[in-house]
């Protein structure tokens, strides 16, 4: 049975964790946040300057040398995050979960600091405050780097996004897209059952069989044999006329892309199976049994 994800590509958590918001610490002590001291207050700014929600002040006297910088929540804690690596800072980008360029509209969405290790996106733990070029409808924290995008805000707006790491140290910027999420009956993760032959005889158990194919709701698919934390063998994107079944697949990029992808076929959910016809996933890398015309997901 399928279920519906809250992503975009490359799946599988990765534990998020807080940034913090830097603060300067004034001669008497008291900290300010950069916001406040361009703005000269807190909350949203409504024109010429990022839109944050900026956490309130703190005063602070940090005395461990490998704290960064000195930040307060609003709540009285304090960001004492170790410098970030050198040979990291210059890797670093900005991402939505799953290492997504979109956030959902009507949602808040934690934005992450990542880099790819050996292959793989590894978040920073890092003193940062982050901020948006103005966008009706949409705000960020400060300190958390949580986006909220309200409902209204249409379809493809551009929110551009900076993290200011470590007080200036790097400042990093991305351009994320609204998207409004689609509502399809093939969205979710699926695994295969069965395959149907090209000379339409009984359907069979594949060796081996996909056990990741993923419909998103950002219209974005993933195809993987063999899943392992983050990795995907192939991916893209998709059309799908719910009344017609009619789907095609677009493959945008992988790891592995199989050279007999049949890609144009017609797709159903019927009592909790989603059934392909007349189109092929592609072969796996060791295949056992020969190639189809179909597959029957679960």
């Amino acid at each position: 049975m399928a279920y519906s994800p809250t992503f975009s590509l490359w799946i599988t958590g990765l534990a998020l964790t807080l940034g913090c918001t830097l603060v300067s610490v004034d001669d008497d002590g008291a900290g300010s946040t950069a916001a406040e001291e361009s703005s000269g207050g807190t909350g949203p700014t409504t024109t010429g300057e990022p839109t944050t929600t900026s956490p309130s002040s703190g005063s602070t006297d940090p005395t461990d040398p490998t704290v960064t910088s000195v930040d307060s929540s609003g709540d009285g804690s304090m960001c004492l995050a170790p410098p970030v690596d050198e040979e990291i800072v210059n890797q670093l980008f900005i991402t939505a979960p799953g290492l997504s360029s979109s956030v959902r509209a009507g949602e808040a969405t934690d934005l992450r600091l990542v880099w790819i290790d050996n292959g793989f996106p590894d978040e920073v733990d890092a003193c940062v405050e982050w901020s948006i070029d103005p966008v009706d409808g949409v705000t960020i924290d400060a300190f958390t780097g949580v986006l909220d995008v309200d409902a209204s805000v249409p379809d493809g707006t551009i929110v551009s996004v900076t993290a200011d790491l470590e007080d200036g140290r790097r400042l990093i910027t991305a351009d994320l897209e609204v998207y409004i999420p689609l509502e399809l009956d093939i969205l979710g993760f699926w695994n295969e059952l069965q395959q149907l032959p090209c000379d339409g005889g009984p359907a069979f158990t594949p060796e081996p069989t996909i056990p990741e194919l993923v419909f998103y709701d950002t219209g974005e698919f993933t195809v993987t044999w063999t899943p392992f934390e983050v990795y995907i063998d192939y991916w893209g994107t998709y059309s799908y006329l719910e009344g017609t079944g009619a789907l095609v697949l677009t493959v945008e990029g992988g790891n592995y892309v199989p050279d007999d992808i049949d890609g144009e076929g017609v797709a159903g959910v019927v009592d909790g199976l989603l059934r392909l016809e007349d189109m092929w996933l592609g072969s796996a890398q060791e295949p056992v049994t020969p190639p189809a015309c179909g597959h029957v997901f679960e």
